[in-house]
């Protein structure tokens, strides 16, 4: 098993990356982990990703620190 210290000054020491910019989903400062069946990643990000679209699965976001604004797309609208 692999540990990983993600208290709030390891996050706040991470890098930002403007995910309006990048273009491609960002490197992983831990690299990509198993979790319960799916792959895991970490990230620090700033501003107003692009829009994403999952056909084949789920996401999952858990905020570590500061917030997140999400939209989420259905048949009747955005909400």
């Amino acid at each position: 098993m692999i540990d990983h210290d993600l208290n709030t000054d390891v996050v706040a020491a991470m890098a930002q990356i403007d995910l309006a910019v990048l273009g491609h989903e960002p490197e992983n400062p831990i690299g990509q982990f198993s979790f319960h069946g799916c792959v895991g990643g970490v990230a620090a990000f700033r501003g107003k990703p692009p829009w994403e679209h999952h056909t084949s699965g789920d996401e999952l976001l858990f905020v570590l620190s500061g917030e997140s604004e999400l939209t989420i797309l259905e048949e009747g609208g955005p909400r």
